[in-house]
C-alpha cells in the first residue's frame, strides 16, 4: 500500500477534447480501493483513468449496472474523468455485453476496449477471421445502439489481434465512429520490430482511436525447468525500451490523433524486466511520464 502521507498529490482536472488525454490504466492499482487509486493517479499528475470493467477488475461485469456510474462518480470527486474502460467483451450475445455498453454510455464513458480472441493455430486463421467478423457485426451494432466506441486492442502473442494487418481486415468497411483500433506500440514492436509496426499503424490510420503507452525489451533467460535459454520480451521503462517514441508519437501527431492514451505501467510480476513493488512502479511511472511528455513536446503532440 502506498504511504500517502509521504506523497504530494496534485489533481489537474483539465481536459481539452481536441488533444489526446493521458490516462492511467487502473490494472496497476487492482488491489486498491478506488479512493487510493484516485490518489495514485493524482500523484502522477494525470486527470483520467482507464478503468477495468472485467473479471477481477475494479468493476465486475455482472455488477456494471449502477456500479460503473458509482465508480465514475467516485473518481470525479477526485478530479478524474473516465474516458475509457477496459473490458473482456468478445461476443455480442454475452449477457454482459450490452449492459456494459449501456452503463458506459450512461456514465459518460465514450471508449470501450474489447477483449481478445485467442489464435486457433496454423491453418485456421482465414476461417477464424470470418467468424470473428460476424461477432464484430454484432458488437458494432451494440456500440451504435449505445452510442459508444469499441476498439480492438493489438496484443502480441497468441491473440488474433497480434497482427495489425489482421486487425485492419477485421475493421475494413466499418464505421470508425463505433468500431476502431486500439494501437499498442509495445505489442506492435514485439511483432514488427523494424518496420512492421509502422506499416501496421499506416494501415489502421482510419480507425485509430486509442493508444497505449508502454515499451518492451528482450532478456536472454534460462528456463528453470528445461535449462533451455531463450529470449523473452519484458516491459521496460519508456526511455530504455525498444519503442521508437519520437517516431511513433510523430505519426500520431501527423494523423491528428486525439483519443485517450492509456499508461499501462505493467511493472508488477512476470511481464516486467524487474518485479517492482507498487510504490516502485508508481515512482517509475512518474519518471516515464516525464520522459513521455518531453518527447511529445518535441514532436508537437500536445496532451492533457
Amino acid at each position: 500500500v502506498v504511504d500517502w502521507d509521504q506523497l504530494s498529490v496534485t489533481y489537474t482536472n483539465v481536459k481539452d477534447d481536441t488533444v489526446p488525454q493521458l490516462v492511467m490504466f487502473s490494472k496497476l492499482f487492482q488491489g486498491m480501493t478506488l479512493e487510493d487509486t484516485a490518489r495514485s493517479v493524482g500523484y502522477l499528475g494525470l486527470n483520467g483513468v482507464d478503468l477495468t470493467v472485467r473479471t477481477g477488475g475494479h468493476v465486475l461485469p455482472q455488477e456494471v449496472d449502477g456500479a460503473l456510474k458509482d465508480a465514475v462518480a467516485t473518481l470525479a470527486q477526485h478530479g478524474l474523468s473516465v474516458p475509457m474502460i477496459t473490458t473482456g467483451i468478445v461476443d455480442p450475445d454475452d449477457p454482459t455485453t450490452e449492459p456494459i455498453m449501456q452503463a458506459a454510455a450512461d456514465s459518460g464513458v465514450k471508449f470501450i476496449k474489447l477483449g481478445y480472441w485467442q489464435y486457433e493455430g496454423f491453418g485456421h486463421i482465414r476461417d477464424q477471421i470470418g467468424r470473428t467478423k460476424k461477432l464484430l457485426d454484432g458488437i458494432e451494432a451494440a456500440a451504435q445502439r449505445a452510442g459508444v466506441h469499441a476498439a480492438i486492442h493489438i496484443h502480441s502473442g497468441q491473440c488474433l489481434s497480434a497482427s495489425a494487418p489482421v486487425v485492419a481486415l477485421l475493421l475494413e468497411g466499418r464505421d470508425p465512429k463505433h468500431l476502431g483500433a486500439y494501437v499498442d506500440p509495445s505489442h506492435m514492436t514485439i511483432e514488427g520490430f523494424k518496420s512492421g509496426w509502422v506499416m501496421g499503424l499506416d494501415l489502421l490510420t482510419p480507425w485509430i482511436s486509442i493508444s497505449s503507452v508502454k515499451s518492451p525489451g528482450w532478456e536472454w533467460e534460462e528456463d528453470a525447468l528445461t535449462g533451455v535459454r531463450k529470449w523473452n520480451d519484458r516491459i521496460m521503462p519508456l526511455a530504455m525500451g525498444a519503442v521508437r517514441w519520437p517516431e511513433y508519437l510523430g505519426y500520431l501527431a501527423q494523423i491528428g490523433f486525439d483519443g485517450p492514451m492509456s499508461i499501462h505501467s505493467e511493472y508488477l510480476g512476470g511481464h516486467s524486466w524487474r518485479d517492482l513493488s507498487v510504490e516502485e512502479a508508481v515512482a517509475q511511472t512518474r519518471e516515464d511520464l516525464g520522459y513521455l511528455r518531453g518527447v511529445m513536446e518535441s514532436v508537437g503532440l500536445e496532451a492533457t
